[in-house]
């Protein structure tokens, strides 16, 4: 009936946060902050690609800069699923041309203020102050990124159907560009796109860059102007089923793992392409039995309790299939709490560590590099002298390798036999179609 001894040591006895953290007691609230740095530290040892779903405010608070840039810069992130939200106000800082006076090296100013939470909301608003709990900016910031974006989606660039991921990589080349031109340090969308990082918005009409749209597309259809800009949602998903199957199938270590950060449409989009590749591709057999993910650190202030997706845990997803049944107990946490809080230690640890591998590796002669990552595993997952897997540059044959396998004629028949295998449930629907149910009326 015992477990392991609640056992530790004097934390002055510990050399670093990466000490600190394998000396955590394992007791209390400190057991899943012991366990979630555990399983991400060897998660990143063993090169797992990670998905990154992150919600919130991570853009304003500037986390982006603060730890996200760091771990796609560093390869550990594949890919991402966020708010629009976040790659809307991710742009805020290079809108205003920096004072002139500005010496090299100094810090810019962030359009992105501290307020106070506790204020006069009305004055706020009277003095167009918007906030967002304790940060905010002037109403007028937001009036110069719908015109970033209505001038945006107005290029023929943009002209034709496309996924989030697609939009975010041609948002990032342009927010990269301005970033540069006025001196600014690279956000979240210029990041990943400067590493070929795939942003998925699995609701992208829920947030300000479609909106600033709207005006373009009553132009449009009623005054003959140009705005061909179309977003294919089914073809996000079809992508993001091409990269787990990449990950389970041809990346040479066969796992996935994933970071939520919060909660929401981010992380249901981010747990949704096991559930497509098994039940509506039904992959499931032979070569390509498929698998949830085998790593899952969470972070969310939703409580168990009110059985939202935010809240569930990942042993939850594993009765789904999101999640992989043979290795939950050992790979997955979730953690209560404020993900701004509680990430970032873990994050700096592994920086620390990495720095200590990174010195080592940069002190040995250039023909004993690879001899060194060969012989020590902690330090090539930690450095990943190759950089990250470069998704986006991928995907069009990762696309068509997907499917190459799921479309084949072989799996296509397997899918219609399913699907013909209810014919009382049919003979219903039909019934039901006859008597009107379709009939809507004009609409």
């Amino acid at each position: 009936m015992l477990g392991a001894q609640v056992s530790t040591r004097a934390i002055e006895t510990c050399h670093s946060m990466h000490d600190a953290f394998l000396a955590l007691p394992r007791a209390c609230g400190a057991s899943t902050q012991a366990a979630a740095y555990q399983i991400l530290y060897r998660a990143i040892v063993e090169e797992v690609p990670l998905v990154l779903s992150v919600s919130g405010i991570a853009s304003l608070s500037n986390q982006t800069r603060f730890w996200i840039n760091s771990m796609i810069r560093a390869g550990y992130i594949a890919a991402i699923s966020t708010t629009d939200a976040l790659v809307y106000h991710d742009g805020h800082d290079a809108l205003r041309p920096q004072p002139r006076n500005r010496k090299e090296g100094e810090a810019y100013e962030r359009a992105v203020r501290s307020v106070d939470p506790a204020g006069d909301d009305g004055l706020y608003r009277d003095n167009r102050v918007i906030r967002v709990y304790d940060v905010g900016f002037k109403e007028e910031i937001l009036e110069e990124q719908d015109r970033v974006t209505r001038w945006l989606f107005s290029q023929p660039e943009f002209g034709h159907p496309m996924t989030t991921t697609e939009r975010n990589f041609r948002m990032g080349k342009l927010y990269d560009a301005l970033e540069q031109a006025r001196g600014i340090e690279s956000g979240m969308v210029a990041t990943a796109y400067q590493h070929a990082v795939p942003i998925f918005i699995g609701a992208p009409g829920d947030g300000s860059n479609s909106l600033g749209m709207l005006p373009l597309k009553m132009d449009a259809e009623m005054h003959g102007g140009e705005f061909n800009f179309q977003y294919d949602p089914l073809a996000d998903v079809m992508e993001a089923c091409a990269y787990h199957f990449w990950g389970l199938f041809t990346n040479p270590v066969k796992d996935l793992g994933i970071l939520i950060m919060g909660g929401g449409v981010p992380k249901n989009f981010a747990l949704q392409p096991e559930p497509s590749l098994l039940q509506n591709f039904m992959l499931d057999e032979g070569k390509y039995e498929v698998r949830g993910y085998k790593y899952d650190l969470q972070i969310t202030s939703a409580p168990v309790s009110d059985g939202s997706l935010s809240s569930c845990p990942p042993s939850e997803a594993v009765s789904w299939g999101k999640v992989d049944r043979d290795t939950f107990r050992e790979t997955t946490t979730s953690i209560y709490g404020d993900y701004t809080q509680l990430f970032w230690p873990m994050a700096y640890s592994l920086f620390e560590r990495r720095r200590h591998f990174e010195t080592e590796y940069t002190s040995l002669p250039q023909e004993e590099r690879e001899k060194y990552l060969q012989q020590n595993p902690e330090a090539r997952g930690l450095l990943r002298v190759q950089g990250g897997p470069r998704l986006f540059e991928q995907r069009k044959k990762l696309v068509g390798d997907f499917y190459k396998v799921a479309g084949s004629k072989k799996n296509m028949a397997r899918i219609k036999d399913w699907f013909q295998d209810s014919p009382e449930l049919f003979k219903t629907l039909d019934k039901l179609k006859k008597a009107g149910a379709l009939e809507v009326g004009e609409v």
